[in-house]
């Protein structure tokens, strides 16, 4: 006797499409769940990088100010007194590519009020082969002051560096770097990525204080003090990529810590709650580090 094959009722099709729905949407969560700890690990890693190597390369260029090649006899006809400071700074300030070193900067409040530090100093080796034992912040061999002999001619070849904040065409915060090029002019090139604050303190002798402590200060209240300055206190803010984070409470980042106390020093302090929702939850981390100077200012 033949028997007929029968079909799913649609009761069974039904729990049974229920069923591998229930299967496919479970796939799919867990797919999310694990791109989103993916991207999480990931945006913590880069920015656990950029934020060292901003640090790494700001304090090997800070050690460089002041450097003179006593070797040079140039340096001994002349008052290096004369010659400008080989650390200066401005708060909230940032500037133009091509200009002329720190002239025509501008308001920084685009960028939480990013500060703007200038090193300068002398390069070694001859102009046309520098031996590349010292470098503009952009990784380019300084040659030393070959043929130089009055202070004009010592400062114009004296190799300088600045560090300011600035966004890209897509409104992200960078880290850039200026500097002097070879033919006397200047250019600017983006270094680090996300560094959404740059804050500079600066450690000034106290020629009344005995036991050697140093007053930390900004740019604005130093006062002219440039050549007293014997540490750079640096600290930066550097957030991911993408909106990784799951919500919480927002952060207020106290790039100098809770001690620090300036109320003309607004940068010093970034409020998540105060930002825009678009960039609200993304991982954010402090690095901060003490320089201390190695070359004394003429």
């Amino acid at each position: 006797m033949r028997h007929h094959q029968q079909g799913l009722t649609l009761i069974e099709l039904m729990i049974a499409m229920a069923l591998g729905m229930g299967v496919v949407l479970a796939a799919v969560a867990l797919m999310q769940a694990a791109r989103s700890t993916y991207l999480s690990v990931a945006d913590s890693a880069q920015v656990q990088e950029n934020g060292r190597y901003a640090l790494d390369l700001i304090a090997r260029t800070v050690r460089q100010a002041n450097y003179v090649p006593w070797d040079n006899p140039a340096f001994l006809r002349n008052d290096l007194g004369g010659l400008d400071p080989g650390i200066e700074g401005l708060d909230n300030a940032r500037v133009g590519e091509h200009t002329v070193g720190m002239l025509s900067s501008s308001d920084n409040r685009a960028a939480h009020g990013s500060d703007l530090l200038m090193i300068r100093f002398f390069g070694s080796g001859p102009r046309n082969q520098p031996d590349n034992d010292m470098l503009n912040c952009a990784g380019f061999a300084v040659p030393g002051p070959n043929g130089a002999t009055t202070l004009s001619d010592l400062e114009e070849a004296r190799g300088q560096s600045i560090f300011y904040v600035s966004l890209d065409g897509t409104g992200e915060p960078e880290l850039r770097c200026k500097y002097l090029t070879r033919d006397g002019g200047w250019s600017a090139a983006a270094i680090v990525r996300g560094i959404e604050s740059f804050q500079v303190l600066y450690g000034v002798r106290d020629v009344n204080n005995t036991d050697g402590d140093l007053d930390y200060m900004s740019a604005t209240r130093i006062n002219k003090r440039w050549r007293d300055v014997a540490t750079v206190r640096i600290a930066l803010l550097a957030r991911g990529e993408r909106n990784v984070r799951d919500g919480g409470a927002s952060v207020v980042h106290r790039l100098f810590g809770t001690a620090y106390q300036d109320s003309g020093d607004a940068g010093a302090i970034i409020d998540e709650t105060k930002l825009t929702p678009a960039v609200q939850q993304r991982i954010r981390k402090v690095f901060q580090t003490t320089i201390r100077l190695r070359n004394s200012a003429p």
